[in-house]
């Protein structure tokens, strides 16, 4: 339990501990991932650092793969969200979009694509927003950035309150 704060839905609200102590509070529940799990990938060039096997892009990259790995094994179903460059294709950016799945295909589906995905120019924010629309309820976020300056956090509020649940940030 915890003190209800402004944004928390009132459907959060323990009646009998706010009963007797005379203020709102909430519960709180383990932050275990619910249903799908969607993993979002930054790829932003703008916020990586370090170069091949010790750049955070590389890093991104194995633990995107290390945890679509882990999900499927749970037997949850994985989806991956990343935009970037394609392999050697020249051009804009493009949207690596595989909708969860737990059929055996998936595994190698998000391998290939993080194998083939190469840094892009669009801020997390940009791809949160664009992403916004089309993920479901009652899935979990998992983001995967190098982006300290926290410019998405804001974009990150309507998903939340929409029930998405971003168990880790990384």
């Amino acid at each position: 339990m915890r003190e209800h704060i402004p944004g928390d839905s009132l459907r959060l609200v323990h009646w009998r501990t706010t009963a007797r102590r005379q203020q709102l509070y909430v519960r709180t529940f383990d932050n275990t991932p619910l249903g799908d799990w969607w993993l979002i990938l930054d790829t932003n060039q703008a916020v990586q650092a370090g170069e091949g096997g010790r750049s955070t892009a590389e890093h991104g990259v194995i633990l995107a793969a290390s945890l679509a790995d882990r999900g499927l094994r749970l037997k949850r179903a994985v989806g991956l969200a990343a935009e970037g460059k394609l392999g050697s294709q020249p051009g804009e950016d493009a949207l690596v979009w595989l909708p969860p799945g737990t059929a055996d295909g998936q595994r190698w589906a998000i391998l290939r694509a993080l194998a083939l995905l190469e840094l892009g120019q669009r801020p997390l924010a940009e791809l949160l927003a664009g992403l916004s629309p089309s993920l479901g309820n009652n899935a979990s976020l998992v983001l995967i950035t190098s982006d300290i300056c926290g410019d998405w956090l804001e974009t990150l509020l309507p998903l939340i309150w929409r029930g998405l649940a971003p168990p880790f940030c990384c």
